[in-house]
């Protein structure tokens, strides 16, 4: 609440190799999902484990990060990234690749090494570190602030949904964060909801008994890897979901 209550955080510029990529970020939910299922937990502290979600992170939207590379080379960072006090980004993961990028590319020159962070409290601050509940509200908004529309991919968003339910951030409250609903009717609500759980919800269900019937589950890979994958099914899925 502390956009409400007008209360300010400081923007820190922090070495890029401070940072690290969340695995619980709803952009890659499926690849996260399908490889755990495949190879077992990811281990986020592992340098290791962070080349595979940049990997992840790259070949989801990878003409996005080459237009954001090209964006922040002509006139910066404009927007600071949102971590959490121990360096992972909730916010601003494609900045922190754009930035890599460029760092390579431009060895030598200091202002590709920093990243403009807001960090957010840690164990001895006041209110204590944020909740799994809190990073979850927090993703949901910045993914839902640009005219109120997800800028992840379906399947994604879909799965990033229910990992929010589970952990007890309900579906009314997620579409509350969309600014095409901040001020909806409880009739506008219900309608949103029903159209997100036509959407969403109800072809992940057809995909995870798709995958159950075959003994695969859990292995997300086989349906989808992303918008620019041509043999990807999830459109098929919510095809099948509204027919059946």
């Amino acid at each position: 609440d502390e956009k409400i209550k007008g209360h300010e955080r400081p923007i820190e510029s922090v070495p890029i190799g401070l940072l690290r990529y969340r695995k619980d970020n709803g952009r890659i939910a499926s690849d996260v999902l399908n490889y755990e299922h495949l190879n077992g937990p990811l281990d986020e502290k592992d340098e290791g484990a962070q080349e595979i979600l940049r990997e992840f992170l790259h070949n989801k939207h990878p003409e996005m990060t080459e237009i954001l590379i090209k964006s922040i080379a002509h006139q910066g960072q404009n927007e600071p990234a949102i971590i959490t006090c121990d360096g992972f980004l909730i916010n601003g993961n494609r900045r922190k690749m754009a930035l890599e990028a460029l760092r390579k590319d431009h060895k030598g020159e200091e202002k590709y090494n920093y990243m403009k962070v807001v960090i957010l409290p840690g164990p001895e601050d006041e209110g204590g570190p944020p909740t799994l509940l809190e990073i979850e509200r927090l993703e949901n908004r910045y993914q839902l602030q640009s005219e109120g529309k997800s800028e992840y991919y379906g399947f994604d968003r879909a799965l990033s949904i229910k990992r929010k339910m589970g952990l007890g951030f309900s579906l009314e409250e997620q579409l509350r964060d969309d600014p095409r609903y901040a001020r909806a009717t409880e009739q506008e609500l219900k309608k949103a909801v029903k159209d997100c759980e036509t959407m969403f919800l109800g072809p992940l269900e057809c995909v995870d008994r798709y995958l159950q019937y075959f003994d695969r589950e859990g292995m997300y890979g086989s349906i989808s890897a992303g918008i620019s994958d041509k043999e990807g099914r999830w459109q098929a899925f919510i095809d099948y979901s509204h027919i059946y």
